[in-house]
């Protein structure tokens, strides 16, 4: 590394071992299964020396950077390089992951090379979003490539010119971006249609449909330029692939057809300017003329023979797609049948459904029936074991009651003795007083009429007192 570089880079006279030797020791540490080159230290210094290459050494032509990971940081390191380069012709990244906004750096980057010839971009992760970026760089190229063609050829004649000849975009590769899609082309196809130099493209496995086939199969009868096409491992069926092959190799025939002529005549030209060998320069031309005619007789017999083995396929085909329409028409019918039995037990299963709704609502409503009786039965619950124990408190009542009774009726049982007692008591007395002789008006006699009488009325009281308690 020069001095110069080291003080980019940090490293001094005794630090530039170290560094290397850190990163060595760091990824022997680690036991990293990735490579040692992407470290960042060993990744910057790669980078970084790419771009001072590209942009110091006139010599390089074509750039190659397989499966290292680019991102931002480093990407801007290459683009800075790139950005003076104008004699670039390849540029390859495939496997780098720069995603969109990396294709759009890029694109910027390469805006000012006029001689950029193969692009290829393949496995970066792009989406629609860099087909966007790729057609307004297509578009801005060639509005820039021909105002080149315009000032060159107004200030310098064309043998001039001939070392410095203008060249646009002739080979695209785009492999291995699913997340491409048909948005994508399309983008692609508007800017494709007015191009003049492009010759190769390749959108293998970029999620393209039917769709996308159909738009591409439009471009090829715009441009007219574009002879080899990659669509392999697309959603694209073969009826359309064969489509685009047969017109890319009728575009081929024509090219090679045009390229003959043109030799051939840039011989006749080159010969008759020669002023040497006049007698038998005429023979030789005349022999190379005989010699290229038999070619060109063949090459149109082959291909008269090549064309006659297309019709007789074409007519087998037909006679094939005859009997497979005879064919599709009975699996029509037996998919028509099908599809009335698929009908008829759909509306069948809708049916259920609408019975097994309404079946459903009834059983809510039951069962909202049923929580209101159970809520019924628990209030009735309580209210009958409410009127169990005023049974059982009537029960005990009447038991009291009962047994008052039978109390009541021994009580008016003794009450009768003791009224008859004391009824015959009384008679006693009346007859002893009727027979003894009155002393009403002695004191004794009025005594022992005030103790009986005080004798009576006890009685009576206890006895009162007596059925007071026991009614109470």
């Amino acid at each position: 590394m020069e001095p110069e570089e080291k003080q980019k880079w940090g490293l001094e006279k005794g630090t530039e071992g170290l560094a290397f030797d850190d990163t060595s020791r760091r990824c022997k540490g680690n036991e990293r299964e990735r490579p040692v080159i992407y470290t960042n230290f060993l990744l910057r210094c790669l980078v970084d020396s790419i771009a001072v290459c590209a942009r110091d050494s006139p010599a390089i032509t074509s750039i190659t950077v397989d499966g290292i990971p680019l991102t931002l940081k480093y990407l801007n390191i290459l683009c800075s390089g790139l950005k003076s380069n104008e004699k670039l012709i390849s540029l390859s990244l495939t496997r780098c992951h720069i995603g969109d906004v990396g294709c759009g750096l890029l694109l910027d980057s390469l805006r000012n090379n006029p001689k950029l010839c193969v692009l290829n971009l393949s496995s970066c992760r792009l989406s629609d979003r860099s087909a966007t970026s790729l057609s307004l760089f297509l578009k801005r190229r060639k509005a820039d490539l021909l105002q080149n063609v315009w000032e060159q050829s107004s200030v310098q004649s064309r043998n001039e010119n001939s070392d410095k000849k203008v060249q646009g975009l002739q080979t695209l590769i785009l492999n291995q971006n699913p997340k491409l899609g048909d948005a994508g082309l399309k983008q692609l196809i508007y800017a494709l249609k007015s191009d003049v130099w492009l010759r190769s493209l390749s959108l293998r496995h970029c999620g393209i449909s039917k769709h996308g086939a159909e738009m591409m199969i439009r471009l090829l009868q715009s441009n007219t330029r574009i002879t080899r096409l990659d669509l392999t491992e697309n959603r694209i069926p073969i009826n359309t692939l064969q489509m685009i092959l047969r017109t890319l190799k009728r575009r081929r025939e024509i090219v090679e057809s045009v390229t003959l002529k043109k030799r051939f005549c840039m011989d006749l030209r080159r010969n008759m300017l020669n002023k040497n060998g006049t007698h038998g320069f005429l023979q030789k031309h005349w022999k190379n003329l005989q010699y290229k005619t038999d070619i060109l007789k063949k090459y149109s017999a082959q291909r008269h023979r090549w064309k006659k083995m297309q019709r007789f396929d074409r007519r087998m085909r037909q006679s094939k797609e005859i009997e497979v329409s005879r064919d599709d028409q009975n699996r029509r019918k037996k998919l028509g049948n099908l599809e009335s039995q698929l009908l008829s037990l759909v509306e069948s299963n809708f049916k259920l459904k609408e019975e097994l709704s309404s079946n459903k609502a009834l059983l809510d409503a039951e069962a909202r029936q049923r929580t209101r009786m159970e809520d019924e039965l628990q209030k009735v619950s309580l209210r009958l074991n409410d009127l169990k124990s005023k049974v059982v408190m009537l029960d005990c009542v009447s038991s009291t009651a009962c047994n008052e009774s039978h109390l009541l009726k021994g009580l008016k049982y003794i009450f009768e003795k003791l009224e008859s007692f004391s009824s015959a008591a009384q008679k006693e007395e009346e007859a002893v007083l009727n027979s003894a002789e009155p002393l009403w008006s002695s004191p004794s006699a009025h005594q022992a009429e005030d103790n009986f009488v005080n004798c009576l009325q006890r009685r009576s009281n206890v006895a009162l007192f007596s059925v007071e308690n026991i009614t109470m």
